[in-house]
């Protein structure tokens, strides 16, 4: 599919309206953009519409009577908006009819706004938010040019999901995890994401991200920095970015020799998944034969301040690993000393789990004592589900556009936010750049990431299963 020439045009776009209310009749319109650079001339049409149309979403939240509008009125001719990714160099936006055809400058809506109403207007873009911090510092100030920083949304989908923002609620409305959540109870923390599926149609994409930028400089890190921040002022947007902030620039940068020690990359050979076989990524279509892309990525944070001094976070993503789930493990601090060691030389090791998916919820295991006449322990887990029998949970990104709808962007990422994530992933970047080709490989569906074992170095029990 050739583009569209109207997507050569610069971001002059973002001086039209986008989304409006309420209005009379209530006018809504939504629009994503994805910014990404891109080699290719011509892209598939699956990578360029979304799965799931944000006008969908939006009208899931006006059926639920989520949102301050009675019906949805797209425009004057009946076009609808859709989610389109950015292929170009340069940043842009398009509008597009229901099913992603005829994408077209903004400007091309018709706009009916009566007077007598607040008018509003917001963007919402998709991540990666540039490809490296120079490339997300000029993105930030086209967008900033046209865009009040209160207007603009950068949306991370894995901070709409339930368990992610439960975290401030488990943190913040209960007193007993407070005394335990500092570097005096607590070991490490592990944040995973794994997938046990490749790079599908996604190959145009990845073979210029990797797992590096496409999970851990966004979804990742955004999730640890919600671990980790201090209670904020309020719940407003800028407090808790503010916390947020506070985090990443407590992180302590990588110096060039410590890379090697703190990273791990890999990517997936062929293999076996479930009972298919399945090719090695340099075997997937519109990959490069050579290619030195990461599809495993490891790194070991550490947050140089009071609560955190010495307590690694451990981020972790990958394909074609044996499964599939999210999670936030805070594994805490063995005992100091073990009074059952004549039947159990060795403690078992206390885990929080926080589920980000599938089954969301949270997890806590204990030591027990075996029924019977002896000392013997065994783990015992306290489970506990976050959806109740017979209800259902929105999705992500329905979570997040009604903040959008509403004003509210306390998990929306913030312009130095970004920047901040990205001057620390930068040389590692960089230093994987240099040298070569000579990636590890890992058989796709195997738990065996060459030098993964070494990154949990000091740090009780090791890595959580990844299936």
């Amino acid at each position: 599919m050739k583009r569209n020439p109207l997507w050569k045009e610069p971001l002059r776009w973002l001086n039209s309206p986008m989304i409006f209310g309420p209005t009379n009749p209530p006018m809504l319109a939504v629009q994503l953009i994805k910014p990404i650079a891109a080699a290719a001339a011509e892209v598939e049409r699956s990578e360029l519409v979304h799965v799931t149309p944000t006008n969908q979403i939006v009208e899931r939240l006006l059926a639920k009577g989520r949102v301050p509008f009675r019906t949805p009125c797209w425009s004057a001719d009946g076009h609808h908006l859709a989610y389109v990714a950015n292929f170009a160099a340069e940043p842009y936006l398009v509008v597009a009819d229901a099913d992603g055809t005829h994408p077209r400058p903004l400007a091309s809506l018709p706009v009916q706004i009566s007077g007598r109403n607040r008018v509003w207007r917001r963007v919402i873009i998709e991540k990666p938010f540039g490809m490296n911090e120079d490339s997300a510092r000029t993105l930030n100030r086209e967008v900033q040019a046209s865009f009040d920083e209160s207007q603009i949304y950068r949306i991370d989908h894995y901070l709409g999901k339930e368990s992610v923002q439960n975290l401030m609620v488990f943190r913040f409305a209960n007193t007993v995890l407070e005394p335990l959540w500092n570097r005096n109870f607590i070991d490490h923390v592990q944040i995973t994401v794994a997938e046990s599926i490749g790079i599908e149609y996604r190959a145009g994409y990845y073979e210029q991200a990797g797992a590096l930028r496409d999970m851990i400089q966004s979804h990742l890190m955004q999730v640890m920095a919600l671990v980790a921040m201090e209670p904020p002022v309020e719940l407003g947007a800028g407090a808790v970015r503010d916390e947020k902030l506070k985090v990443l620039r407590a992180i302590r940068p990588f110096a060039p020799e410590d890379i090697a020690r703190h990273t791990v990359r890999a990517q997936y050979g062929p293999g076996r998944i479930g009972d298919e076989l399945v090719p090695a990524y340099r075997q997937e279509e519109g990959v490069a034969e050579d290619s030195d892309v990461e599809t495993f990525a490891a790194v070991r944070f550490h947050i140089d301040n009071w609560r955190w001094q010495g307590v690694p976070f451990l981020l972790r993503t990958g394909k074609r690993l044996p499964g599939r789930f999210s999670e936030i493990a805070i594994r805490f601090r063995r005992p100091p000393q073990n009074l059952f060691n004549r039947d159990a030389p060795e403690l078992a090791v206390n885990d929080m789990v926080f589920r980000l998916q599938p089954d969301e919820g949270m997890s806590l295991s204990m030591n027990a004592k075996q029924p019977g006449l002896t000392t013997r322990l065994r783990p015992l887990i306290m489970d506990a589900p976050y959806a109740m029998a017979g209800s259902s949970m929105p999705e992500a990104y329905e979570t997040l556009l009604h903040d959008v709808i509403l004003g509210e962007a306390e998990m929306f990422s913030r312009a130095d936010e970004v920047e901040a994530s990205w001057r620390i992933v930068d040389p590692i970047l960089t230093a994987w750049g240099e040298s070569g080709r000579n990636i590890p490989h890992y058989p796709a569906g195997s738990p065996l990431v060459p030098g993964a074992d070494e990154l949990m170095a000091g740090c009780e029990g090791g890595w959580r299963p990844l299936s």
